[in-house]
């Protein structure tokens, strides 16, 4: 095949997916290298068919946009609020941190290529999905044994905190691999039997490793998921049987999530501790480098959780290590509101919510699922410790600026 123009802008654009891929897999990870080389790949494929082939007069002002002008000013907030920042320890990290938001925004809004499609990112979920639990599995059966003394802890748990991170970050990636599932059997069914078969058992069999985890919040969100799906599929017929299958459903996963108060009560002093601290300055807050001293000053005076929680990891990592990493609200809502106060609670509020009303018709199934979930785990968390930014920038672009799929393009095809 010779390198005409046509083919070259061809493989940059497969590249430009394959480094979408890779930065995805890898963020599930600590950050590493292989990130930053995915993120330079990225946008270097990225740009060259931009300007080669002068897509930029492609370009169209579109409602879904709204999300990322939102993603862009919530990253310009940090940049706004350094004349008045009390501590500038931590804002170049921060930053640094936050700078997905805005590139990956600004893709967005430019558009992606051809080759972004909801059926190619839900197979790489869930392969992705299968080579993580195989690679927990196959070191826990084979190589236990370098298991370093202070990590060791032989159980699927204790190997998968090793290998790849918390349960936070690992169960987010099984959710999404769950709706991946849901959409290549129900919404763009692939046609092997064979394959849907598979499909079918590989997502009990992540519901269960889910279920079996060490992680509430996920545990939680696959339920709702599931509560979702069999909305999707029996609302309209069966009503009367969708109530009573979502009642068992929320009622079993919220029983099973609450059985254990592992972790829960400091994280409730927590969120008090970060209330108090928004009712301090609730109209601007203090800035995203100012509020870790803020925040660290207010954990470590709080008498309550330095006494009987001072040996629970959340609030060791909170005090020990002052960063925003690990001295942080727990709740991004929270978080929002200490850092940039009111605008900084809308802001977020508009980057988490827009989605489910912006979505195209074709997934708007998928848009809502994955939105719920990254809506849920940011309940109890914050972007950069167990919400990878790189994750939820790029998973938006693709949901809210992609190409059509075959169930829209059938309906094309229909009403022409």
């Amino acid at each position: 095949m010779s390198l005409s123009k046509e083919n070259i802008i061809k493989y940059l654009d497969v590249l430009n997916l394959l480094s979408a891929f890779s930065m995805l897999s890898s963020s599930v990870f600590s950050y590493n290298s292989f990130i930053q080389y995915s993120l330079y790949l990225f946008f270097v494929t990225y740009f060259l068919p931009f300007f080669i082939e002068s897509r930029y007069k492609q370009i169209r002002w579109k409602k879904q946009n709204w999300v990322f002008v939102s993603m862009i000013f919530y990253f310009l907030l940090t940049i706004f609020y350094y004349p008045i920042e009390s501590d500038l320890s931590n804002w170049g990290r921060i930053l640094e941190h936050r700078l997905p938001l805005f590139a990956f925004a600004l893709v967005g809004i430019l558009g992606t290529n051809q080759y972004f499609k909801v059926k190619n990112f839900a197979y790489f979920f869930i392969i992705n999905a299968l080579l993580l639990n195989v690679y927990v599995l196959v070191y826990k059966l084979y190589f236990i044994e370098n298991l370093p003394i202070a990590y060791y802890n032989p159980t699927f748990i204790g190997v998968r905190s090793f290998l790849i991170s918390t349960h936070m970050k690992f169960n987010l990636y099984m959710n999404l691999a769950i709706v991946a599932v849901f959409y290549l059997i129900k919404i763009e069914p692939v046609s092997s039997k064979a394959v849907k078969l598979f499909l079918f058992v590989f997502g009990i069999g992540l519901y269960f490793v889910i279920m079996l985890s060490d992680g509430r919040q996920g545990q939680l969100m696959v339920n709702v998921i599931l509560f979702l799906m069999f909305a999707k599929l029996f609302y309209k017929k069966y009503k009367l049987l969708l109530v009573l299958i979502s009642v068992i459903i929320l009622s079993g996963a919220i029983f099973y999530v609450s059985r254990s108060n592992k972790g829960l009560d400091a994280r409730m002093l927590i969120w008090n501790d970060a209330i108090e601290t928004v009712k301090n300055n609730p109209v601007i807050g203090y800035g995203s480098s100012s509020a870790v001293e803020v925040f660290h000053d207010k954990l470590a005076a709080d008498d309550t959780l330095m006494t009987s929680y001072v040996t629970d990891p959340i609030v060791i990592f909170a005090v020990n290590k002052k960063s925003l990493v690990c001295t942080h609200a727990h709740n991004q809502l929270l978080q929002s509101m200490i850092e940039f106060g009111v605008i900084g609670l809308l802001t977020i509020l508009s980057m988490l919510l827009l989605p489910m009303f912006f979505s195209k018709k074709g997934n708007r199934f998928v848009t809502i699922s994955i939105s719920v979930i990254f809506a849920g785990q940011l309940m109890t968390d914050v972007f950069v410790a167990g919400m990878p930014l790189i994750t939820y920038s790029l998973v938006l672009v693709l949901l809210l600026n992609l190409q059509p799929n075959a169930l829209e393009k059938r309906a094309i095809i229909t009403n022409a």
